[in-house]
């Protein structure tokens, strides 16, 4: 890490992606979004179970609004 702040701890993933990540990465970007997934989903596709584990909390958190 270089300590600048704004920096990314993990780098996100970047395309071309498997086919299969492709199809989950579309799943969880919002049709608004118009420049791809969200980098929070770009990393935990690094992490394929992070990102298992945590979804449910994200889904809860982003589906109220918070």
């Amino acid at each position: 890490m270089n300590g600048s702040k704004g920096a990314a701890r993990i780098e996100p993933l970047s395309p071309p992606y498997a086919p299969d990540l492709k199809k989950e990465l579309d799943r969880l970007t919002p049709s608004w979004r118009q420049t791809g997934p969200l980098n929070i989903f770009r990393v935990w596709a690094r992490y394929p179970q992070l990102g298992r584990a945590i979804a449910p909390v994200g889904g809860m958190l982003l589906g109220q609004g918070m």
